[in-house]
């Protein structure tokens, strides 16, 4: 019942619990040993996230939030979409209905809507319109909004820009007031995409995109870029502002020769120790060459659709190593994040993924995710995990632990845990050790509509810490937010910002241990096939929460047969059977496998609970008992 194939990858893998790892020690020790070891667990608290407060808004369009930035005081900075008239807490913004306009809104500590200020379509573009897709802000709390458009956008305040031809890029710097500051586009005659922004501690705006050359290079303020003849592709390329909205540089980095390299949002920057680290797609055949800033690029083994880049560079944006993993389906890595000493990577891949020397991920699902830890020195790979039917879109941290958010395709499996999801398309938010040990995953919001996307739209995009997670979005239909609901402006796409907060749950004081272990018990790995999980249904069984789900299995490697097993999870008060027990003998025989799953539908089921097998009473379900 694994999630992943054979041919998977040879990384180092996270370490189990500290507790499953001791109690499957202590096996075959006297019980007083075993129990001298539980002791400190019987005492701990277990987290548990939840949803403490939501906003959603919209209107009878298509309207979600792409990005959120939190900053000490406690106020927010949302940046998104809409068409036509959004309705933000009452303060309402109208744009055109057919193509995205994109707003940017600042939330106060209490989520009271301080102000709204939005970039207008004129409506005769092609599709885009205008995105809005990163926000940063400096450290005097001025936002900084980039992003995308075509045709002509206005600002307001008289300040409109038009495209060169196709997609252009742009940055837009506001005071901490809505006061637009300055507004500065560029690109070529085709598409360019825009992948990231980092602001610096000086105020510079640094973004990374993908320029075309288009018929005569890319132009920003003046300065042209990628006009070499003998390269018509798209190549990776960053710009920068200087506090004032005076053009900084723009300098064409490089990429696979004549191939348009790049993915609207599919790259990611980050800054750290004076470098910069850049996540990109590089597009071709095994074999195809180009150049990054004059080092030669070929499309390794496994290469043939988008394949994965990661590089560092220095200040001034000279090359220090580049690292390309093949890959020969669609995807992108879509954040970078550094700490602990370390560089993690996230991102969605389709078909496989190789990563050197760590191994290949084959698919799972329909798309799967990949987060892995990369040595910041030369680009190594330390360890990965997959996810199937997992789209991540964005990685923060608190300083401990990383945050992962982005969508899944119902059910989701995060490592040992598996949300079953409430509708096709579902955002989620997971807690994550530094080692890649997943803590806690979690769904939210949801597509229960009519409205189909062709990519997982219903999706949290993106999650900022501080004082909880902070994760935006967008739903459609009835939206699932932990206990509570919400509906939709007209059955139609509203965005989400919502609160992730962890709350603590002794466990149970009376939980003693009978007599030493004897099983081994993990999370259960893999969503069930459709037959199993209906059979399961069908006999009676009462499904696991529909937001919430924690799969366990039993097996014991070294006895016989266990008549007496009893499973207690303190965040759980009923654990069912589901499957196992092919002796049909109603005990757990050597090398057999239970399958077996929280199904209390009133309580949080969720995060890492303490799982303990000893003799005792059979602990099951009265209404489940194999026959």
């Amino acid at each position: 019942m694994s999630t992943r194939p054979a041919k998977r990858s040879a990384a180092r893998q996270p370490a189990p619990h500290a507790h499953h790892k001791w109690c499957a020690i202590a096996a075959g020790f006297a019980a007083i040993f075993c129990f001298a070891l539980l002791i400190p667990l019987l005492l701990q608290a277990a987290s548990r996230p939840t949803i403490t407060a939501v906003i959603t808004a919209g209107g009878p369009g298509v309207d979600f939030a792409r990005d959120v930035v939190r900053l000490p005081d406690g106020t927010m900075y949302v940046a998104g979409s809409f068409r036509g008239l959004l309705d933000l807490d009452g303060t309402e913004v109208t744009g055109a209905e057919e193509f995205p306009n994109a707003f940017l809104a600042k939330y106060a500590p209490d989520q009271t809507l301080l102000w709204v200020r939005t970039i207008m379509s004129d409506g005769t573009t092609s599709g885009i319109g205008v995105a809005a897709y990163d926000v940063r802000a400096d450290a005097a709390g001025n936002p900084y909004l980039a992003g995308a458009f075509e045709s002509t956008v206005d600002f307001g305040e008289d300040t409109t820009l038009t495209s060169a031809g196709g997609t252009d890029l742009f940055v837009a710097k506001y005071d901490a007031n809505g006061n637009l500051l300055w507004a500065r586009g560029g690109g070529s005659s085709l598409n360019d995409t825009f992948g990231s922004l980092l602001v610096e501690p000086s105020g510079r705006a640094v973004m990374a995109a993908a320029c075309h050359r288009g018929t005569a290079g890319a132009t920003f303020e003046g300065v042209t870029i990628h006009d070499d003849p003998a390269n018509s592709g798209r190549d990776w390329c960053a710009i920068a502002y200087e506090p004032d909205g005076s053009l900084a540089y723009a300098k064409h980095l490089g990429g696979i020769t004549n191939r348009d390299d790049g993915l609207q949002e599919g790259m990611a920057l980050v800054a750290a120790d004076g470098a910069f680290y850049l996540a990109g797609i590089l597009n071709g055949p095994q074999g195809t060459a180009g150049s990054m800033d004059g080092t030669p690029l070929v499309i390794p083994e496994n290469g043939g659709g988008n394949s994965w880049a990661v590089s560092k560079w220095d200040a001034d944006f000279g090359l220090e190593w580049i690292q390309v993993f093949g890959s020969p389906g669609l995807g992108a890595p879509y954040a970078l994040l550094p700490m602990d000493g370390g560089l993690y990577l996230t991102g969605r891949f389709q078909e496989s993924i190789a990563l050197g020397g760590a191994g290949t991920f084959e698919v799972v699902g329909t798309a799967d995710s990949l987060l892995a830890r990369l040595n910041p020195q030369d680009g190594s790979v330390d360890w990965a995990n997959a996810y199937a039917d997992v789209w991540a879109r964005s990685l923060t941290t608190d300083g401990s632990f990383l945050y992962l958010s982005g969508g899944f395709i119902s059910p989701g499996t995060f490592g040992m845990h598996v949300l079953p999801g409430t509708a096709p398309h579902n955002g989620f938010a997971a807690k994550i050790r530094t080692d890649g040990e997943v803590v806690w995953a979690m769904q939210m919001a949801g597509s229960t509509g009519t409205v189909t996307p062709t990519s997982p739209l219903y999706t949290a995009w993106a999650c900022a810490h501080g004082s909880g997670l902070w994760c935006v979005g967008a739903f459609d239909g009835t939206g699932t937010f932990s206990e509570e609901t919400r509906e939709s402006t007209d059955a139609s796409v509203d965005l989400f910002i919502a609160r992730i907060e962890e709350r603590t749950t002794p466990t149970s004081s009376n939980m003693r241990p009978q007599a030493q272990p004897v099983a081994n018990i993990l999370f259960f790995t893999s969503a069930f096939p459709p037959d199993e999980w209906t059979q399961a249904v069908a006999e009676g069984e009462a499904a696991p929460h529909p937001t919430y789900a924690t799969y366990y299995r039993v097996w014991s490697p070294t006895h016989d047969r266990l008549e007496n097993v009893r499973i207690e999870d303190p965040a759980c008060a009923r654990v069912v059977y589901l499957m196992g027990d092919e002796n049909k003998d109603g005990a757990v025989s050597k090398g057999e496998r239970w399958v077996l799953a929280c199904a209390e539908p009133s309580r949080f089921v969720g995060g890492t609970p303490l799982l303990y097998a000893y003799s005792g009473p059979f602990f099951i379900s009265q209404t489940a008992q194999p026959e």
